[in-house]
């Protein structure tokens, strides 16, 4: 499953995805492989990323790249194109259903959505000082306290004398909230992908989360 983090502030954006994929077995639905890469895409003004199935926004993404020229205007579009395709493979599956996209533009974030009772999708911009969580697991119990101090000390790029700064005031922060939530939900990985984007510059990292392990991760996802 995915645990995405998304914060939108008044000079930049920051978004955080778990690394953990679950991959069933095509002929026995019990079985199911685990393993670990980005769920962040890369695209010319940011990035892109989603919670739900996999395959059907992979389809919408790649729908946008190659086919939609990277026009934002027809992200809707191309979801709702890759839901049909999907559906036509797999029925209507409550994994597409719930399907929705995130993505940065020079520092902005937007969310992707399917409009209430409708085939449709909407973008929606976030507010400053706003942050989202996308989750399959609802229980956030054990995190409820990090994430009142994360909100509490939200804090801009130009807060910061350096980038290093800025992102390790985050990074600190998301290294519990993950290790946390990845024990009450094992779908969930521990370690993440932090992205940071103001309107000129980006910066991205893999934290591996063991033994307070840091890696740059310098090349985000680009399988589009």
């Amino acid at each position: 499953m995915t645990f995405i983090t998304a914060i939108q502030l008044k000079d930049s954006a920051i978004v955080v995805a778990d690394n953990k994929f679950i991959s069933f077995e095509k002929d026995n639905p019990k079985s199911f492989k685990e393993y670990l890469d980005s769920k962040i895409y890369s695209w010319n003004k940011g990035i892109l990323t989603g919670v739900g199935e996999h395959r059907f926004l992979d389809k919408a993404i790649k729908l946008f790249v190659h086919s939609a020229d990277s026009d934002t205007s027809k992200l809707p579009k191309c979801l709702n194109i890759s839901r049909q395709i999907r559906e036509l493979e797999i029925g209507q599956h409550p994994q597409v259903l719930i399907s929705q996209l995130l993505y940065s533009e020079h520092g902005r974030l937007y969310s992707v959505s399917p409009k209430d009772k409708t085939d449709q999708y909407e973008s929606v911009a976030l507010k400053n000082n706003e942050i989202v969580l996308w989750f399959f697991n609802p229980d956030v119990s054990q995190i409820m306290d990090d994430l009142n101090v994360l909100y509490a000390t939200l804090k801009t790029r130009d807060s910061f004398d350096t980038d290093e700064e800025w992102t390790t005031h985050y990074i600190e922060q998301f290294k519990t909230i993950y290790k946390k939530h990845s024990v009450i939900d094992p779908c969930v990985s521990p370690s993440f992908n932090i992205y940071f984007q103001t309107a000129n510059d980006e910066l991205d990292y893999f934290i591996r989360n063991t033994n307070n392990h840091m890696e740059n991760y310098v090349n985000i996802k680009t399988n589009t």
